[in-house]
């Protein structure tokens, strides 16, 4: 049993003789490490236990277990016997953080550290998480394409060869810049380009249920709005847009064609941007989304319909690292319930198929434009649940709102090309796997607007404020492999978790002329929203000669 000494150890970190290299039978300089209890300060005769990995890759000079000294420093000195990677473990055995079942006399939650020699490309100080899994692909691939005759390799095994060499022969920086082209980070815009779209949908079809709940009747095309970095105009808004003129001192009429149905088409456009990452490169996207549906009034209270929709994407990463489309067909399912003009629950089912083709550059700046095209696509479903009260006091409207939605996407599996044969980087292409992306948010929200009627028209400020939180849609894992690696490895890289909350404020004003003059001024921000950067001022006018 360990003295007091040793159960007051908190760390051990290393001082010297990582990352060297060596021949067969060359002595490596001293392996130093240092043993600190919790305040930081050295710990003395500790025993330190020395493993090698794998066994027969060398020789310790001393014992394989060492103790520290008054400095809490203790050393060892190896012999290397292979030319491959050997990995020398040192642990501080039975320390007081230590946790988990002891197998071999060692337990996981041990304190220890790692000398690499003769490491790989994934040794490298300074790797991300992502640049390491890359890059141990990356030596895998090689390895395998080295054990083949020169005769037999193929023209983008021997490009990835010449890739990792590179990579071996560059500074740390170089080889996490070359790491970072290998990995396809890009591909995550891919699900935030599917969520976006199933949430442009749902917001056409709530605009529409709102129109409904209003009295709109027969045909309605006052759903058309305007969505920026993600956030839709106030329906009132764009209705007097629309229409450009006031009607019963209310922004919008509609052409009453049966009384029990009703058409309508709804479309939203947004634009943003996303900065880049340790684990993401940003991009800037434009998105829009249209829908037609047709409903039925059942009764004074309740409304059923059905819808079809559009979407289009378009991501450019950031850095001309390439781009992302998503074309996408929705087919949706809708009804309403609602008392007294005043309490009202929605309901939304939609099935989509969506298609992605992506471009991404793996070639370094300078050297000629190659990039890996994939195409690929996937189906989603999405389910929405909500539900308000509306209180209304002469001009003034206000009340809470919520909404509960869930959405999974699912991408199929796909394999890459490069855009031009025998530019260097065509055997930098993969393979990747089928990916989900869920998602399940619940919205907590209160809207208030007040009616000024004029003679020359109606002003209509607002505001509305919200919290929103994201339950499943967390950190996932993109694998894949390389086409022209004969070992067939498979890496995986790690996305950001999105944001878990965040806050949507706005403030507004419209005006709506009764000679066809309208037009309005709006500004939403979107605070605590994990990087990415969101203000919005919004205007226009619209004027009707005939």
């Amino acid at each position: 049993m360990l003295g007091d000494a040793a159960q007051s150890v908190d760390r051990v970190e290393i001082l010297e003789g990582n990352r060297q290299t060596g021949e067969p039978g060359e002595v490596m300089s001293p392996f130093v490490v240092k043993v600190l209890n919790a305040n930081g300060e050295p710990v003395n005769a500790v025993d330190v236990n020395w493993t090698v990995n794998p066994v027969n890759g060398g020789r310790l000079s001393s014992d394989s277990n060492t103790k520290t000294d008054i400095n809490g420093e203790s050393r060892n000195t190896f012999t290397v016997d292979i030319a491959e990677r050997v990995v020398i473990t040192a642990t501080i055995l039975n320390g007081a953080i230590s946790t988990g079942r002891r197998v071999g006399g060692r337990a996981e939650g041990d304190p220890s550290v790692e000398f690499i020699v003769n490491g790989g490309i994934a040794d490298t100080a300074g790797l991300n998480a992502n640049q390491r899994s890359v890059g141990v692909a990356v030596e895998n691939a090689c390895s395998a394409i080295e054990g083949k005759p020169a005769a037999d390799r193929s023209v983008g095994e021997n490009d990835l060869l010449a890739t990792c060499n590179e990579l071996r022969a560059g500074d740390p920086d170089s080889i996490a810049q070359g790491l970072s082209l290998l990995a396809p980070d890009e591909i995550t815009s891919q699900g935030t380009a599917v969520i976006e779209a199933a949430n442009l949908q749902v917001m056409n079809v709530n605009s529409r249920l709102s129109a409904l709940r209003s009295g709109a009747q027969g045909l309605d095309l006052s759903g058309l709005s305007l969505r920026i970095d993600g956030q839709s105009l106030p329906g009132s808004v764009m209705n007097a847009l629309a229409k450009g003129k006031a009607i019963g001192g209310s922004a919008g009429d509609t052409q009453d064609l049966s009384g029990l149905w009703g058409v309508f088409i709804n479309g939203n456009y947004s634009f943003g941007d996303k900065d880049d990452t340790d684990n993401e490169t940003g991009f800037e996207f434009d998105s829009q989304g249209i829908t037609l549906g047709a409903d039925y009034r059942l009764s004074n209270q309740m409304i059923l319909g059905g819808a079809v929709g559009v979407t289009n994407n378009q991501s450019d990463f950031n850095n001309s690292s390439g781009n992302m489309e998503m074309d996408g067909v929705h087919l949706m399912a809708y009804g309403t319930y609602y008392q007294s003009e005043s309490f009202y629950l929605d309901g939304l089912i939609k099935l989509g198929s969506n298609d992605y083709v992506t471009d991404r550059r793996v070639s370094r700046e300078g050297d000629l434009l190659q990039e890996a095209a994939g195409d690929t696509e996937g189906m989603e479903y999405s389910l929405s649940l909500s539900g308000g009260y509306d209180y209304n006091q002469g001009a003034l409207s206000y009340g809470p709102y919520g909404r509960l939605s869930f959405t999974r996407a699912e991408i199929d599996a796909y394999t890459e090309s490069a855009t031009r044969s025998g530019v260097k980087g065509e055997g930098s292409v993969l393979t990747l796997s089928d990916q989900e992306i869920d998602s399940t948010t619940a919205v907590l929200g209160g809207q208030v607007s007040y009616a000024i009627s004029r003679p020359n028209g109606v002003l209509l400020p607002q505001a509305r404020f919200e919290w929103e939180h994201e339950f499943s849609d967390g950190s996932r894992e993109l694998a894949a492999q390389f086409v022209h690696d004969p070992s067939n490895s498979t890496f995986s890289i790690i996305t950001d978790e999105p944001d878990r909350d965040y806050l949507n404020v706005g403030l507004g004003l419209s005006m709506v002329a009764a000679e066809g003059l309208s037009g309005f001024l709006y500004y939403e921000t979107r605070l605590d929203q994990k990087s990415i950067q969101q203000n919005w001022i919004k205007a226009g006018v619209r004027f009707e000669f005939w």
